[in-house]
């Protein structure tokens, strides 16, 4: 709503010069009973979407949002306007804020004025990591807000955040291997160097054993060529594990279920989403695991939430893979 004037989005299909694409159209409506065509709010642009669905437009501080799931990647959008009816432009810095087991978004301001963004993950068949993507799952939710250039951004709601953290513990070392070196005694800090691809650096540890807990830590990286981050399953530490990784080469978080030893720069990732990465810099890590869910937050500012059926009584892990990579202050914690 806008002043007395509704707006209803529809998601519909186009012939537009001479291509059929995605659109999304324009209902308006003073008494919610009678409405009026107005035409397309956004054609996609420049890219030619087969559907985008489950749009909503919201106004946060001055600046109008128009949100939408792409029904064939997956993935949620976002453009911006200045003004109720567009013209959309592309956010500023990276073009979205989650992966594609984030769908149907939907944003809702609370009595504190804090946004919210609803989504949904779907299960797999059998629920087994081997299973195919199935209609249904769990419903997700973000802490939203716009950044300094009108850009939106994620973090873990501050209220589930508090809960998840009432048991504080350091969580226990199964073994590792290679150039590892705990630089904070007493802390779950590590200073870790892996000179060339598949000579991995590791740290285990066992299972956490609760069905609801979070695992907080801080990373930094001095040089990477190829990948590091956080190991679930962790079979062996070096091949045989589900990778939650950095990959500063092409600036994103990625979510991968191939064996790591089998990992190119060509591998197409089963889940990621972008995050400017340069080194020598800070990222707060979340991980938020339920389940079979589990929802990573990258310094406050994007999320990936993930079907992972084995994060459950699993060991799991830090590694890097030709980089030069601090982990500080590993902590779990459980409501």
């Amino acid at each position: 709503m806008d002043g007395t004037t509704w707006y209803m989005l529809v998601a519909a299909r186009k012939t537009i010069a001479g291509t059929m694409r995605g659109v999304i159209v324009k209902y308006t409506s003073t008494n919610l009973s009678n409405w009026t065509y107005q035409g397309f709010l956004y054609d996609g642009g420049a890219t030619n979407y087969w559907m985008m669905e489950c749009p909503q437009e919201i106004k946060i501080g001055s600046t109008y949002y128009l949100i939408y799931s792409d029904q064939i990647n997956k993935y949620m959008y976002y453009r911006k306007s200045s003004s109720v009816g567009g013209p959309w432009s592309n956010p500023v810095g990276l073009s979205r804020f989650e992966g594609k087991s984030f769908f149907a978004g939907k944003i809702q301001k609370d009595q504190f004025g804090d946004h919210y963004i609803f989504g949904w993950t779907n299960v797999l068949a059998g629920h087994t990591d081997a299973g195919a993507w199935t209609w249904g799952g769990n419903m997700v939710v973000h802490k939203l807000y716009a950044l300094a250039n009108g850009d939106l951004a994620l973090t873990i709601p501050h209220t589930l955040k508090a809960n998840l953290e009432n048991n504080n513990y350091v969580p226990a070392v199964n073994s590792q291997w290679g150039n590892v070196t705990n630089t904070v005694p007493g802390q779950q800090t590590y200073h870790m160097i892996s000179p060339a691809d598949f000579d991995v650096a590791n740290v285990i540890y066992d299972p956490v054993g609760q069905q609801k807990f979070k695992i907080s830590a801080t990373v930094n990286y001095a040089s990477s060529a190829k990948d590091f981050g956080f190991m679930i399953g962790a079979c062996d530490g070096f091949n045989d594990f589900y990778s939650l990784r950095f990959v500063p080469s092409q600036n994103r978080f990625s979510f991968d279920k191939i064996q790591h030893g089998s990992i190119t720069s060509t591998t197409v990732a089963d889940n990621d989403v972008p995050i400017t990465l340069a080194p020598n810099t800070d990222y707060v890590v979340d991980i938020v695991v339920e389940n079979s869910m589990v929802v990573v937050y990258i310094n406050n500012v994007a999320a990936l939430s993930c079907r992972i059926y084995k994060a459950q009584t699993t060991n799991w892990g830090i590694f890097t893979d030709h980089s030069d990579v601090t982990f500080k202050n590993i902590l779990v914690a459980n409501p």
